[in-house]
């Protein structure tokens, strides 16, 4: 017997009402799972709810992108190497990978209570 693809990952502490969180809300909640930085990322791109953020693929994709809109939200989220070649924080794009995992199993056990 196969294991549950997001087993692993404890949603208790997400409010049941995760669903209907918007704006400043969620991006608290969000600030309070994964930290300041990680809420950076929806919060630019406007993702402004759990079905918009996931709706996002890679939550972190937008800093991939040429823009000098983005330059002070690269500025904390990515460093230069020596060689000129630009990486994400690791940590950054591990909370990023396991909020969307987190917010995926939520919105799964909440729609199999309906």
């Amino acid at each position: 017997m196969s294991t549950p693809k997001y087993s692993q990952i404890d949603t208790k502490a997400l409010p049941s009402n995760i669903m209907d969180l918007r704006d400043d809300a969620f991006y608290d909640l969000i600030r309070q799972v994964s930290g300041k930085r990680v809420a950076e990322l929806p919060t630019f791109q406007e993702c402004n709810g759990v079905d918009s953020f996931l709706g996002c693929k890679d939550g972190t994709a937008i800093l991939q992108l040429k823009s000098d809109q983005l330059n002070d939200l690269k500025k904390h989220s990515r460093v230069t190497l020596t060689d000129g070649t630009i990486a994400l924080l690791p940590g950054l794009e591990s909370s990023a990978n396991n909020l969307m995992k987190l917010l995926k199993k939520k919105r799964e056990e909440i729609n199999k209570q309906v």
